[in-house]
């Protein structure tokens, strides 16, 4: 059960989401984990468990029936929800093995909700009215995203209020195969751009490195090195293998493209004949030069492509397309284009602007979404009254069709000045897609900006003071992004500015009216429409009070975890103040040992349950006499292991699990029977490459049916600490040859020793594929930290030997507090070894 590393920048894949086909009509405690049931037709997967407890659901949202009164929690989940992402997929996507886990992944990564259509997406509509999501992930498979599928995607999300613009920003993760749309999800960490690669005159000034050939002068191109000054370089007219040569070197963050384009190839020059960039019959990405010389590009990403002018860039009929080997073999986990052919191209140099002439002011992401809202705002701006004609119904090439049906419909003859942007922005509204995570952002640095925002809530009132600082007549039109949903309301200052105020944008196209250096201010009255109690940070007095009479260095440990918490130290005052007496103790530890993630997240209701089934579990365990305190509050206690998403396990775990646990003589026996059961009751297989990361929460294991050993490590030791058991992670950060492996210890008071066993195994104490192995590395007793045995803990000290070097955190990780067991692992020996002597 090895596993193995993601690429830089990525966390590791995913599974199917669990579940039956089922009436949610029914009572909460007929609702398994996993479950799935139509909600007006909608097929609705999240993961919850069967509860005799109601306590207050923390999942990904209450499920409220649309056609009955009743509310079903199902329990648990993540801690710190994401109610503003959906996932949605198609039965038949869902229903695929491999497509299956990554719709899974991409729910698990967000901490969705997994919504499922059987023909069309226009099925969900009302559920997504309910909800009303901000962000919007589709999984499709390549036959699933053409130009057609992609029209029913923009035309349902203009329809989620009653206003004609985009009510969430969204983006399809799409591949040729599934393991590739399991990379797209994958990518996490933002991506700030210091590289960069053109085909069409761009803006080096805003990466250190970067380079563009120019499509209109052949064989010129521009270099920029280490933020440099720029050369220009004349060259030969022939530029695939030069363009070749810089993408395979300089292996961009960015690449931008303009130009001829089909699905099939890309055209580098436009006014002249400079190769192309093709799609090989052997399928690899090759740059082809007119003589007919090919170079194979490669970067082992992750990049991203911003396709500006670029017909078909997003154009996804089948797996052989240009856009998908751009995904798989150039490292593209984010791409903007066209899934059409475009004579206008308004929304693609929009974003053009948006992304590379305001820089850092918006991910690739929102400036895609900010083009896509524009086209909208354009029409209804300079076609007041104007009859919508939708572009269904019409395919990716049928632009004369169309053009003659906007022709009909509005009245309007063709031979009119304004019909080329009547019909155009009617065409390309529907045209500019984004493949990818539109969760995932793509950076530039902040750079200077043409103009600047400043806000300010006063109660209902949004005020906004927008600076001059360039000529705005050939910028984007200025817009704001709202960080919440308002209720849009009037413009109490400002109004010769002409601005359009949504539920979470405002466009402001009078500010290019304004002077240079000059000020506005823009009123607006826009309250929230969620609004939230704004924080405090607990005082002094009110520490001092719940710390009273504690001893002095735990006192001082509190005092610092509930000072790094920020506003959240109110939650952990009230979590110690409320504690009931003989729990005191259990509460201070769990506190004072925080990580800062969890300080600053973490509610007190959840800290009080934590403790209180804790004790519960341990008090009931026939296994508790010969435990010392020690091991309870490192092993028991503990929420958690590692670096793991925080989910509100415990509860539905006790549930499930603790009885059953109990039902059996030994410890052991009980913990082998929870190796069983705890993953046969979820459908959970192993499987390094379909799992979303190494180490994943209970919960993303469940909607994923899968995940590798660290995974089901944290699994089987949760279910063991439900019932009582004391029981940590172990393992090896890496082997001297690659790749690493977790697993389980358990302690066990008849000896007084902390045993390994093998999650998702069938073996006893001490036995494993693994056990000779380590026992020799261990005793070979490197120096480097990697390759010695760990035990996680829970009690931190300052002292750096004793943290777990797991090899996925970055310095910008909370460290994990860890216990070096080499020598044990050194001198140990397998119950099998034991018994034969």
């Amino acid at each position: 059960m090895h596993q193995v590393k993601a690429a830089p920048g990525h966390r590791g894949g995913p599974a199917d989401v669990p579940g039956v086909v089922r009436d949610l009509r029914l009572d909460e405690d007929d609702l398994e984990v996993g479950t799935s049931g139509r909600v007006g037709g909608v097929l609705v997967h999240r993961c919850g468990y069967r509860s005799s407890m109601n306590r207050p659901s923390t999942m990904a949202g209450l499920l409220v029936l649309l056609s009955s009164p009743v509310t079903i929690a199902l329990a648990d989940g993540p801690v710190t929800p994401d109610r503003e992402y959906v996932v949605i997929a198609s039965e038949r996507c869902r229903e695929t093995d491999g497509w299956s886990q990554v719709a899974g992944a991409l729910a698990a990564k967000h901490a969705a909700d997994l919504l499922v259509f059987e023909d069309s997406p226009e099925e969900l509509l009302p559920e997504l009215r309910r909800r009303h999501p901000r962000l919007v992930g589709v999984v499709a498979m390549p036959d699933e995203a053409g130009r057609a599928r992609m029209g029913e995607f923009h035309r349902l999300l203009r329809r989620l209020d009653d206003d004609p613009y985009l009510d969430a920003r969204w983006g399809v993760v799409t591949a040729s195969d599934w393991p590739a749309a399991m990379e797209m999800v994958r990518a996490e960490r933002p991506l700030r751009i210091r590289t960069m690669l053109s085909n069409t005159p761009v803006p080096l000034e805003v990466a250190p490195d970067g380079a563009y050939f120019d499509e209109g002068v052949a064989g010129r191109r521009v270099e920029r090195s280490g933020g440099g000054e720029e050369t220009e370089i004349l060259g030969d007219p022939h530029t695939a293998d030069e363009f070749a040569r810089a993408f395979n070197t300089l292996a961009p963050d960015l690449l931008v493209t303009s130009g001829r384009t089909n699905e099939e190839r890309w055209m580098i020059g436009y006014t002249f004949d400079g190769g192309r960039v093709v799609v090989a019959e052997d399928g690899s990405l090759r740059a082809r030069t007119p003589d007919g010389d090919e170079t194979v590009l490669a970067n082992p990403g992750p990049m991203a492509m911003l396709g500006a002018g670029s017909c078909l860039l997003g154009y996804v009929p089948d797996s052989g397309v240009l856009p998908l080997r751009f995904i798989e073999q150039a490292g593209a986990r984010q791409v903007v284009g066209y899934c059409s052919t475009t004579w206008y191209g308004a929304g693609g140099w929009d974003l053009y602007r948006r992304f590379l002439e305001e820089p850092g002011r918006h991910s690739l992401a929102e400036s895609t979404w900010l083009a896509q809202q524009e086209l909208i705002r354009r029409f209804a701006a300079e076609f007041p009254g104007a009859p919508e004609v939708s572009t269904e119904g019409f395919d990716e090439r049928a632009v004369p069709e169309f053009r003659e049906a906007v022709s009909e419909r509005t009245g309007m003859p063709r031979t009119d000045e304004r019909f080329k942007d009547l019909s155009g922005l009617l065409w390309d509204r529907d045209a500019l897609v984004l493949l990818g995570d539109p969760a995932w952002r793509v950076e530039l640095e902040e750079g200077d900006l043409p103009w600047s925002v400043r806000r300010r809530r006063v109660g209902d009132r949004l005020e906004l003071e927008l600076t001059v600082h360039d000529d705005l007549s050939e910028s984007s039109t200025p817009a704001v992004i709202l960080e919440d949903r308002v209720r849009p309301g009037r413009v109490l200052e400002g109004a010769g500015t002409s601005p359009v105020l949504l539920d979470d944008l405002v466009f402001i196209p009078g500010l290019v009216d304004v002077p240079v250096g000059e000020s506005v201010t823009l009123v607006l009255e826009a309250p929230l429409v969620d609004p939230k109690t704004p924080g405090r940070r607990v005082t002094r007095s009110q520490v001092d009070g719940v710390l009273a009479g504690i001893e002095e260095s735990l006192a001082d440990r509190l005092r610092m975890v509930i000072g790094i918490a920020g506003v959240n130290g109110a939650e952990l005052v009230r979590a110690i103040g409320e504690v009931p007496p003989d729990h005191r103790g259990s509460m201070h530890h769990l506190v004072s040992n925080l990580p800062p993630r969890d300080a600053r997240e973490l509610p007190a209701s959840f800290l009080l349950e934590q403790v209180r089934l804790a004790h519960e579990s341990f008090a009931g365990s026939p296994w508790r006499a010969g435990v010392p305190e020690e091991v309870f509050l490192d092993a028991v206690l503990p929420h958690a292991h590692i670096d793991e998403r925080r989910d509100d396990w415990r509860g539905a775990f006790t549930d499930r699990f603790r009885d059953l646990a109990w039902s059996v003589d030994t410890q052991e026996e009980a913990v082998r029977l929870l190796n069983r059961e705890v993953f046969k009751a979820h459908g959970i297989e192993f499987d390094s490459n379909k799992r979303l990361t190494n180490e994943q929460s209970p919960y993303q294991t469940i909607i994923q049916k899968c995940a590798s050993c660290t995974g089901m490590s944290i699994m089987l030791a949760n279910a063991c600490r439900a019932a009582g058991i004391p029981a940590r992670l172990a393992g090896i950060p890496e082997w001297p040859t690659g790749d690493n492996h977790t697993w389980i210890e358990v302690f066990d008071p008849v000896d007084g020793r902390w045993h390994w066993i093998e999650a998702f195994g069938s073996g006893a104490y001490d036995e494993g594929w693994w056990v000779e192995k380590v026992r020799g590395i261990a005793q070979e007793d490197h120096e480097d930290p990697r390759f010695r045995i760990w035990a996680a803990g829970w009690t931190r000290t300052d002292d750096p030997a004793d943290r777990m070097p797991l090899w996925w955190l970055t310095p910008e990780d909370d460290p994990i507090p860890g216990v070096d067991r080499t020598a044990v692992y050194a001198r140990n020996r397998s119950t099998a070894e034991k018994a034969s002597e």
